[in-house]
């Protein structure tokens, strides 16, 4: 039954881990869970557990950057692609690197980020369509 449930649920990757993890364990419960599925399932928590953990949000990236000495009002649109591009990539950098210290990463990186100037209205814009997601 594990098997079963693993393997139509293996394929949805759009689907959350918890959502995968709830729907397996709903199928198990219309049968019997046993011993094994019990520990399987406590091995796929935990193997999944927070996998995000140690992303930090798109604010708290920006925020921190500013800390930086290095740091100038102008490169705000490059720090937010930067962080974008490395969500989107599964928080690795462009080597397809895991980034394990994203605080020295953006230190390290954002000297070689080039300013970008917006016109004021379509940042106005670009900002109200950010919030609205």
């Amino acid at each position: 039954a594990l098997d079963k449930a693993m393997i139509k649920h293996g394929s949805k990757q759009s689907e959350s881990t918890d959502q995968s993890i709830d729907s397996i364990i709903k199928q198990l419960n219309q049968e019997q869970l046993n011993q094994e599925h019990i520990y399987e399932l406590e091995k796929i928590i935990e193997k999944n557990k927070n996998p995000d953990k140690n992303i930090p949000t798109e604010e708290e990236f920006l925020d921190y950057s500013k800390t930086l000495e290095v740091y100038k009002p102008e490169l705000d649109f490059s720090i937010r692609a930067k962080y974008e591009t490395w969500k989107d990539d599964g928080w690795k950098d462009g080597n397809g690197k895991k980034i394990k210290n994203w605080k020295t990463k953006l230190k390290n990186t954002i000297t070689f980020l080039k300013p970008v100037f917006v016109d004021q209205k379509t940042a106005n814009k670009t900002e109200l369509q950010r919030a609205e997601r």
